[in-house]
């Protein structure tokens, strides 16, 4: 697969100043700790917040998607490259004194198609019953989106009035690298119903785009709600898989992430957690990283040869087809 455009950052300053997006910025202290192995910045700051921002400065990637088994995911026109995912739990309060909690996914796809690095946006959005995928009706959540019965792991994803998922998906748009921008999923109480709007904003655009507004509940049904991390829920940016729980493997890839809340009308840094493993189920191979004092992480690769890691999961249809690209 071809190398997408690489930049170079040329310091850290300048990187800062870029992975801020224009956002009114506060660094908060944090520790200095990478999860190369899963390839996320992940929080278990204990924190209520209304809103949760994970900036982006991709300066180069390359990557392909895996299932678990190690069969390539190869797309109707396109392969899979990975995705960049902010993800947080959702917690609304409601009239009856019961809390509702939600898994809410602000994911950006890159895929490689005809020959042109392209990407998308998607928002998921997921009901937990005692740690478990509760049922989702469509009567409950209103969007851009819709319910689905399977995760939309399948070629032909199945819409329903219940299910286990809400998704939207955008269309396509051209990939332009070196780019960023932040990823950004806020929450209200309007009538008793929970609002959650889905926001991208690029710095080649220059505007903020709403991309998704969801609606969840009955009118008067919600007095509170908001993002919510602790040592069980966490907050999280990072790279992995597609989708479906697949691993991305990635080479000669370049870029920063830092993961924030919103305070009193600024962005305050979450203090990163000493935890491997993220929340999501995709996840990352091969992906070194380098903590700033600043706030941010740099994520890296830049080995062109295939690791051991990748070799070992790996069938022989996937290293053939992963080779003639």
């Amino acid at each position: 697969m071809a190398v997408l455009r690489k930049g170079l950052v040329a310091s850290a300053t300048a990187a800062a100043a870029l992975i801020s997006g224009g956002l009114p910025v506060k660094n908060h202290e944090s520790i200095n700790v990478c999860n190369p192995d899963y390839g996320y910045v992940i929080s278990t700051q204990k924190e209520y917040t209304d809103s949760i921002v994970g900036t982006y400065d991709i300066r180069s990637i390359h990557a392909q998607s895996f299932t678990e088994s190690g069969k390539i995911i190869v797309g109707a026109d396109s392969l899979k490259e990975a995705s960049l995912q902010l993800n947080a739990y959702l917690i609304g309060e409601k009239s009856s004194g019961k809390k509702a909690v939600y898994w809410v996914q602000n994911v950006m796809h890159f895929v490689y198609h005809d020959g042109e690095p392209e990407q998308s946006l998607s928002s998921e959005l997921f009901k937990y019953d005692n740690e478990k995928h509760g049922p989702l009706q469509i009567s409950h959540i209103k969007g851009n989106g819709a319910i689905y019965t399977d995760y939309s792991c399948s070629a032909q994803p199945k819409k329903a009035k219940e299910g286990i998922t809400y998704i939207y998906s955008t269309e396509k748009m051209p990939t332009y690298l070196p780019q960023n921008g932040y990823l950004e999923m806020s929450a209200n109480v309007k009538d008793g119903r929970i609002h959650v709007e889905m926001d991208y904003w690029n710095s080649k655009y220059g505007k903020k785009y709403a991309f998704d507004t969801m609606a969840i509940g009955e009118k008067s049904e919600f007095k509170k709600a908001y993002f919510f991390s602790n040592s069980t829920f966490d907050a999280e940016i990072g790279f992995g898989g597609d989708s479906c729980g697949s691993v991305s493997y990635f080479s000669d890839t370049d870029a920063y992430l830092g993961l924030y809340y919103g305070k009193a009308g600024k962005y305050v840094t979450m203090r990163y957690a000493n935890k491997s493993q993220p929340a999501t189920a995709e996840r990352s191979i091969d992906l070194s990283c380098r903590y700033f004092a600043a706030g941010y992480m740099q994520f890296y690769a830049y080995e062109e040869e295939k690791s051991k890691a990748l070799k070992a999961m790996m069938r022989p249809s996937s290293e053939k087809l992963l080779a003639s690209n």
